[in-house]
């Protein structure tokens, strides 16, 4: 049974719409294992062609191809991938060399495919290099290497992964005529050793080294001539490399890096420019929270934003009256948002004797007490009943005061005054207060009688925010009452403030689309520049979402590089720009920062989409035929 059988091949190429071009017209050939086959023929016949089809990189003909009784024709896309990477290995006319690697790197690169380990290929790679004749070159780029040199690197390169057929288009075609004696000396061996190799050539010098000529012509083979007495010995049971579905990320994130580093200067210039977008963004956030919480904190010094002034209307100078403040009182209760906290307005004079007055601003009342008592209960809260809560420094006061020595105070009777009212307390309990401030808990009730008036205005104070809040709009709902928060000026102020982050978020998103388009741009030319090395991968047997993924990851590099460029400089003038002022106004957060890192690495990635499809799709035929 033959390896390889071909029955009726046609190949034909769209001219115009309604002109088709035949190439191939009905090739019949079968080809054995160990065979050293020329293709002969004139320029146009058809060798390239039929080389392509037999190389699995052009899939769109007519007729046969049965490749060790399996049919090519029912090879899915994935399929002819890994017929290139372990079946097949081809050799260029034009070397095809990827410019940037070394002939070390040039030969690894199809093993990078293979399951073989890391020492494995490199004992792998070396013995090729010995193989052809190349030991102490494996360090030299392309063009530090003669034409013969190529040419047996890409030699190297194509029998990396041990394909049983060989597949050479001209491959002495740019070479001086003892390299091509080398080269072709070479493949006899090759074939030698077992493996079907096919030499396409115009040469009939190079064909007669073959066993085997093929004549094409117009398409068609039409002379068969074979060496006689020619044989050939290997092993049915040598097999191809073992090869990976894929290229593992670790790889492919080596090979993206190294593609970095071939154009570092360009690279460096890409992450900079990109940086300056990631830079602002990130200060944007810096200065929006740095801003907002500097205003916020001189807004606010001094005021209490847990604080609500309570009027009888908005004119704010209509008193109380008696319904008023009871109902004030059962509100405050019910909502369970008071904590030993209304107070009034009015100043009232501390009377502890008849020698020592002490004027102080705050009268409360304990409806809905929770503070901590030192000492005592909390007063009764029925009509009538005048008792009070007092601050240890208001206790310490009166103790000192008053010549009493045991310390007991609960019981005693104080008098708090306010115009010509006085009015006369039962101390029933001290509070837990460490501010040194005087202050006394009594009633509404209480505080009316003192004033001698309803009052005007009454201040509550809630635990926390949500509390403030809900009060708030229980107080104005009401048809009564009317509540305003303190810090009313505060929240406005920050309004503007957060206005003006917007506006800078806009900015600064402005600036990402600007990097994206950039980024768009690079990999758009990256691509184009790399063309070939596309095409040498893609023949190579690279998968199309393999090539995707090493533009993407070259992306990927270059926005975190961009990101930690940024944010380092976001960081940096955040620094000067506080030390300069005096102030924290830019708010550096470790957050920010890692937000900044994250949406550069995003907007390069989702940049490099578009390029990086384009190149996967790429006819892998056309594009071998780029230039460098």
């Amino acid at each position: 049974m033959a390896y390889i059988t071909i029955k009726n091949l046609k190949k034909s190429y769209q001219v115009t719409k309604n002109e088709k071009q035949d190439v191939l017209n009905g090739i019949d050939v079968e080809f054995q294992r160990g065979e050293f086959v020329a293709l002969l023929g004139e320029s146009g016949c058809g060798k390239s062609t039929f080389l392509n089809i037999l190389s699995g990189l052009d899939f769109d003909y007519s007729g046969s191809i049965i490749f060790k009784g399996e049919y090519m024709s029912d090879f899915s896309e994935k399929d002819f991938d890994i017929y290139r990477k372990s079946k097949v290995g081809v050799v260029f006319q034009s070397f095809n060399l990827i410019k940037q690697m070394t002939a070390y790197e040039n030969i690894m690169l199809p093993l990078m495919q293979s399951k073989l380990s890391q020492e494995e290929r490199k004992k792998r790679v070396e013995s090729l290099l010995e193989e052809v004749g190349l030991v102490g070159h494996s360090h030299k780029f392309p063009n530090q290497l003669s034409g013969g040199q190529k040419q047996r690197v890409a030699i190297a390169r194509a029998l990396a992964n041990n394909p049983s057929v060989l597949l050479a288009d001209e491959p002495t075609g740019n070479l001086d005529a003892k390299s091509a004696d080398e080269i072709m000396e070479l493949l006899k061996n090759i074939a030698m050793g077992g493996k079907l190799v096919v030499c396409v050539t115009h040469s009939a010098k190079v064909a007669s080294n073959c066993t085997r000529v093929l004549t094409m012509e117009d398409g068609l083979i039409v002379k068969d001539e074979s060496a006689k007495n020619y044989k050939t010995s290997f092993s049915e049971k040598e097999k191809p490399t073992a090869v990976k579905d894929s290229i593992d990320k670790k790889e492919i994130l080596v090979f993206a890096k190294n593609n970095i580093l071939q154009d570092l200067k360009r690279s460096i210039l890409v992450a900079v420019a990109l940086s300056i977008g990631i830079c602002a963004f990130v200060l944007m956030f810096f200065l929006s929270a740095g801003m907002r919480n500097y205003v916020e904190s001189e807004l606010t010094t001094g005021m209490n934003r847990l604080q609500i002034n309570v009027y009888r209307d908005r004119g704010a100078v209509v008193k109380f009256e008696d319904r008023d403040l009871h109902y004030l009182n059962a509100l405050v209760g019910q909502k369970n948002v008071i904590n030993g906290s209304v107070i009034n307005n009015f100043e009232a004079e501390y009377l502890a004797n008849a020698d020592w007055n002490k004027l102080f601003s705050v009268a409360s009342t304990y409806n809905g007490f929770s503070a901590k008592l030192l000492a005592g209960r909390v007063p009764s809260n029925e009509a009538g009943e005048r008792e009070i809560l007092i601050s240890p420094s208001m206790a310490s006061r009166y103790l000192e005061e008053n010549g009493i020595e045991d310390g007991e105070i609960l019981g005693k009777t104080v008098a708090l005054k306010h115009d010509e009212n006085e009015v006369d307390f039962i101390i029933r309990g001290v509070l837990d207060n460490d501010t040194g401030v005087d202050f006394a808990y009594v009633s509404l009730d209480s505080m009316a009688e003192l004033n001698g008036a309803p009052l005007n205005l009454i201040y509550v104070i809630s635990p926390n925010v949500a509390s403030v809040v809900a009060l708030l709009n229980d107080i104005n709902t009401s048809e009564r009452l009317f509540a305003v928060r303190q810090d009313t000026l505060a929240e406005e102020v920050m309004s503007y403030i957060d206005l003006g982050s917007f506006i800078l978020a806009s900015v600064s998103a402005i600036s990402l689309v600007v990097s994206a388009i950039m980024i768009f741009i690079v990999m758009y030319i990256s691509v184009v520049e790399r063309t070939k090395e596309i095409g040498i991968l893609r023949a190579l047997g690279t998968r199309r979402r393999d090539v995707k993924r090493i533009f993407i990851t070259e992306a990927g590099i270059l926005g975190i590089s961009a990101g930690v460029i940024g944010c380092f400089f976001a960081i940096i003038i955040g620094l000067i720009t506080n030390a300069s002022m005096g102030a924290k106004v830019v708010g550096i957060n470790p957050l920010f920062v890692l937000l900044g890192l994250a949406t550069s690495f995003v907007v390069s990635v989702l940049s490099s989409m578009g390029p990086s499809g384009n190149g996967a799709s790429l006819d892998p035929i056309e594009a071998l035929r780029a230039s460098d």
